[in-house]
């Protein structure tokens, strides 16, 4: 999140200009210092140099993850990612070599653990995605898990586990239901 006070020598206009932009990073930073080397002169170039630097697996599994708005686990990720090219039993492996790789980011959250894209790097992912011609694909097994989750709390809701149920679509899931 940029602070006013991180952009002390610019003024109210500009500081408006900058923040209103932010949802187009890419375009936004393009130009670095001439002396820095070509893969740091810009974000976008950054992120192609270790996008290049990702293993094909890798790759379409960074690709596959930018259909989630939000954090998703791994029986999740596993529903989602694996297809064509990925075994369910590849994920695991997967994921944790993105997170070594600071793509993606994974925190632990009582019994389980979460994963999350930085919004950059879903950004990034996404356009990486719509190139492949995957979108409809991947997104479609995402919206069919997610409809079967929906499906599953419907009936919850009408049982005693009705406040577990709420918790668990409320605050776990609530970005991953919403279009996006």
């Amino acid at each position: 999140m940029v602070r006013y006070v991180d952009l002390p020598v610019y003024g109210s206009a500009m500081r408006t200009e900058i923040t209103s932009h932010l949802d187009q990073r890419f375009k936004l930073l393009t130009g670095g210092r001439r002396t820095a080397v070509t893969r740091h002169q810009t974000l976008r170039s950054t992120v192609d140099w270790s996008y290049d630097l990702l293993e094909e697996s890798e790759r379409s599994a960074s690709r596959r993850l930018a259909v989630f708005a939000g954090e998703f686990d791994l029986t999740v990720a596993e529903a989602v990612l694996a297809g064509g090219d990925l075994e369910p039993f590849e994920v695991l492996d997967l994921l944790l070599r993105l997170v070594e790789k600071s793509l993606v980011v994974a925190e632990r959250q009582m019994d389980k653990t979460r994963y999350r894209l930085l919004e950059t790097i879903r950004d990034y992912a996404w356009e990486r995605l719509e190139e492949t011609g995957e979108t409809q694909r991947v997104s479609m097994r995402h919206a069919t898990h997610f409809l079967t989750l929906a499906q599953e709390v419907g009936k919850g809701l009408q049982g005693r586990d009705e406040v577990a149920w709420m918790q668990r679509i409320g605050l776990v899931e609530q970005d991953n239901l919403l279009p996006r």
